[in-house]
């Protein structure tokens, strides 16, 4: 079993040990539950017309993909709920 090695630093917001790496490889200052970046959501969605068609994913913000699922939802095209 491969024994795992990570050096950990405070995080400046609450104290707690995160990996030093999400400081020095991705310029992080707070671990994880102190982190106020929000979950990204993705849809897929189709491109062209006729034969020359494609399905391409659009990655979007938590707030760009709630107002997706309200307007979705009231032309009837599914996302049956909508968390607010």
């Amino acid at each position: 079993m491969m024994k795992n090695n990570l050096k950990m630093i405070a995080c400046v917001a609450c104290g707690a040990p995160m990996p030093e790496l999400r400081l020095t490889k991705y310029g992080y200052k707070v671990c994880v539950n102190c982190s106020t970046v929000k979950a990204k959501s993705g849809v897929p969605v189709m491109f062209g017309s006729k034969d020359n068609t494609w399905t391409d994913l659009v990655i979007m913000e938590d707030d760009e993909f709630k107002a997706f699922k309200k307007g979705e939802k009231k032309k009837g095209k599914g996302f049956d709920k909508v968390d607010d």
